[in-house]
């Protein structure tokens, strides 16, 4: 642990270990997109809070040991958890790369190690003695991971970190566990895991509620509204859980493939918010981060992990207007809503210029700062600012 916490507030983020792992991956991607620049910004904005209440956290990662004959001790742990989000042959797949030292899977496999510390810490905070206060952590990791199935990986995504700490507090806990993204497109890996382990659980234990805004990539709108309006005419009914699957089922029997993914979804209860671009604003994030939280308190979470996509922040490349005060309002209600938060970095790329470096390195003052510097010039980092600056309070 780096730095001393307040009894009060505590925000548990990446050791500064992680954060170099994870920066020396030289990125790229669609359009060069996934650049270590954003993990600056990022680390910058954390460097901007009071730093007592800042607590690093060290991830299980050991580096001198990857002899694929001789897997070093927490890689036994570490592959059950992933097994739960990803197939064996994912799972394999992480393994061999990450004992060949492909430098993505690293940044990858640290990403979600220290997802799940992060995790620890927030779920469990009695045992630093925080007890009382506010704790909530805050995953700054890359590469993102929402848009990873059970079984494939997707492009600028690797390992599904979030679903895979979603579904291990899910397993330990035997409690229904809730998944928030309101990165800008949609989450169609998240969805998928959270369909495949809840078909293995019993009726309201262990299972995994997401909950998803979007603007892009995702189901249309007009056949997501139609759905959710039938279904909750025929919930009001009062059926059971198979009489009321049955209903849809014959309601929509025509159905496409695509379409009988979106039935699926909202019959388990998970919600999804469709939005054109445009229309994916300040108001529409709050409307849908109340809508929810109030959702997720219905059926009984206690711990909200948050795909933290700030690619829907205005000026980034789909078009989406969420300003950082749209943000800060986001981060305000699920601070309120008194659930666990762990939030992780998924999309965002409008960095803009950033020539300032570190923070840390540079010598200035945080009263000093100029802004543009070590946070850029784009919205990312004053979003993830906001969002980080709620949750210090």
């Amino acid at each position: 642990m780096a730095s001393s916490a307040d009894a009060a507030t505590t925000l548990f983020v990446v050791s500064e270990l992680a954060h170099n792992r994870m920066l020396a991956w030289p990125g790229g991607g669609a359009a060069n997109m996934e650049v270590p620049a954003r993990l600056v910004s990022a680390r910058n904005a954390i460097h901007m809070l009071p730093p007592a209440v800042v607590r690093e956290v060290d991830d299980v990662l050991n580096l001198s040991s990857r002899e694929q004959d001789d897997p070093p001790p927490w890689w036994s742990t570490l592959e059950t958890d992933l097994s739960r989000a990803h197939t064996h042959g994912f799972v394999e797949d992480v393994r061999t790369q990450f004992f060949a030292e492909d430098p993505e899977m690293m940044a990858s496999l640290t990403a979600v190690t220290s997802v799940l510390a992060i995790s620890d810490q927030v779920v469990s905070p009695s045992t630093l003695g925080h007890a009382g206060g506010f704790t909530s952590g805050l995953a700054l990791v890359r590469p993102a991971g929402h848009h990873s199935t059970p079984d494939r990986r997707a492009p600028l995504c690797v390992i599904n970190s979030v679903m895979v700490a979603a579904l291990r507090e899910a397993h330990s806990k035997g409690k229904v566990v809730g998944v928030l993204d309101v990165d800008v497109h949609f989450a169609t890996g998240s969805q998928k895991i959270a369909l495949r382990w809840n078909e293995q659980q019993e009726a309201g234990e262990g299972r995994v509620i997401v909950a998803d805004v979007y603007g892009a990539m995702g189901p249309p709108a007009r056949f997501v509204e139609k759905v959710q309006l039938y279904y909750a005419e025929v919930q009001r009914q009062g059926l059971d859980a198979a009489s009321l699957r049955a209903e849809m089922d014959a309601e929509f029997a025509s159905a496409k493939p695509h379409e009988r993914e979106v039935i699926d979804m909202i019959c388990d209860s998970h919600l999804l918010f469709p939005y054109g671009v445009e229309e994916l604003n300040d108001d529409a994030l709050l409307e849908a981060t109340t809508h929810s939280v109030e959702h997720f308190v219905k059926h009984g979470v206690e711990t909200i992990f948050i795909s933290l996509g700030l690619d829907a922040a205005a000026g980034d490349r789909e078009g989406a207007q969420v300003h950082p005060e749209g943000f800060k309002k986001m981060a305000q209600v699920l601070r309120k809503s008194g659930l666990k938060l762990i939030f992780a970095l998924e999309g965002g790329y409008h960095v803009g210029d950033l020539d300032g470096g570190d923070i840390k390195s540079s010598g200035e003052g945080v009263e000093e700062l100029d802004v543009n510097r070590f946070l850029g010039t784009g919205n990312f980092g004053r979003c993830l600012h906001a969002v980080a600056s709620i949750l210090a309070e």
